[in-house]
């Protein structure tokens, strides 16, 4: 272990080398594997776990030849099954598995970096850099039947772009437009903000879950309903350095629009460079949207948001993300846990006369950075949906309502950009 980053994530330093370690004919043939990976583990709501390797670089460690990319899945038995679900332990009449048990998959995608004679040769020597880790997950899953143990779904092919066939009432993934939208995109007078619009739309949130009204003492959580705010545009912009309170800048939608927006929650997505980019969200109120006096659980919660301290809405600011189109390792890398991101990274809040202001400083998480080392690279093939939400802690402020969504789709991040200094 080179260095613990939290309780969650570590940055981790392997060697492979040759068996017998002195064999003389081992660097006529190929070099030993140095490897520098991060490795990030969370737990699901259904109990399994999912354990994320991705290479890095790191003073400690400079890279080396190969990469790595994979993981791990650990699923419980049925026998432990979540608080208050419901169903048989197991399909298909098969019994559970010993509560003490876990089913464990590894999925491990490596380049080499060797020519065809190099690898030949390790074959016939049997030198295989993945012998410890098969061997480590054969010997558990020859002795456990799958049926007893929790589902944990993974593509046919896991580096392959894939999605689950569609089921009632999940998250579609569809985009929406409604009147109230509409009506709010009349007022704004056409203008969207600088992000081109084959860039970004509103997502339908039908199957996200969020907590219910009894949340705080049954942990029960209910399907969403429409967002609170409509996404009223998007600013992408390019810059030498980050600017926080970015509203304030004469490009932004919110000082071009003035005062025909009564209100606006903008979130500035403040990704590190060089260059330096700033992906800004603005949210708005339509016509259906809640009022801070009708003393609803959402107007409740954000009257606490907007008269609170700075660390009253870090514990409150929360995002879901999902991946709608990406590679496996991708979806397993970002998840769809909602995550308070102000415990991680830095997360400054700015006040204007008919707005706040989120600041998301990705650059202050090393987690968060790793992650968008992965993302970063692939951004042209991926479509991601964010949903941002204030949480809810008693029934005067539950069920949650999601403030606002936006999806993210196949952003070209050196062509989308405006430059701005």
């Amino acid at each position: 272990v080179v260095e613990e980053i939290d309780e969650n994530t570590a940055i981790l330093h392997i060697v492979y080398k040759a068996p017998g370690g002195s064999w003389a004919l081992w660097p006529l043939w190929t070099r030993p594997r140095d490897l520098c990976i991060s490795r990030h583990w969370r737990r699901e709501d259904d109990g399994s776990y999912i354990i994320i390797y991705q290479s890095v670089e790191h003073h400690a460690c400079p890279p080396q030849p190969g990469y790595v990319r994979g993981g791990y899945t650990i699923a419980p038995s049925k026998a432990r099954k979540p608080k208050g679900a419901k169903g048989s332990a197991a399909a298909g009449g098969a019994s559970p598995a010993p509560p003490d048990m876990a089913l464990v998959t590894f999925i491990l995608h490596i380049d080499l970096r060797s020519n065809k004679l190099s690898l030949a040769w390790q074959r016939l020597k049997g030198v295989n850099v993945l012998e410890d880790y098969l061997m480590n997950v054969i010997g558990i899953r020859d002795v456990l039947q799958h049926a007893g143990f929790v589902s944990v779904h993974l593509a046919d092919d896991p580096l392959e772009d894939s999605e689950p066939p569609p089921r009632p009432n999940e998250w579609e993934g569809n985009v929406v437009t409604s009147p109230a939208t509409t009506s709010l995109n009349s007022s704004l007078q056409g203008y969207t903000g600088t992000c081109p619009i084959q860039y970004w739309d509103s997502p339908d949130i039908r199957g996200i879950k969020v907590r219910g009204k009894t949340y705080a003492t049954d942990k029960k959580k209910v399907y969403a309903e429409e967002p609170a705010f409509a996404l009223a545009g998007v600013d992408f912009f390019e810059m030498p350095a980050h600017q926080e309170h970015i509203a304030q800048r004469p490009e932004t939608l919110v000082s071009k629009l003035g005062d025909h927006v009564q209100f606006m929650f903008i979130v500035q997505l403040m990704v590190p460079g060089p260059p330096c980019l700033s992906m800004v969200l603005y949210f708005a109120p339509t016509e259906t949207s809640p009022t801070r006096d009708d003393n609803t659980p959402f107007s409740n919660t954000m009257a606490a948001f907007l008269d609170g301290t700075d660390e009253q809405r870090t514990d409150r600011f929360k995002i879901i993300p999902r991946v709608v189109q990406g590679s496996w390792i991708v979806k397993q890398t970002v998840g769809n846990t909602p995550t308070i991101l102000g415990r991680k990274l830095r997360q400054p809040y700015h006040m204007g006369a008919n707005y706040i202001e989120v600041d998301i400083d990705i650059a202050s998480s090393s987690v968060a950075s790793a992650v968008l080392g992965v993302c970063g690279p692939v951004a042209k093939s991926l479509v991601v949906d964010i949903l941002f939400l204030l949480e809810g802690w008693n029934e005067s402020e539950l069920p949650e309502k999601v403030l606002g969504a936006v999806r993210l789709k196949h952003i070209d991040l050196k062509a989308g950009p405006t430059k701005i200094y």
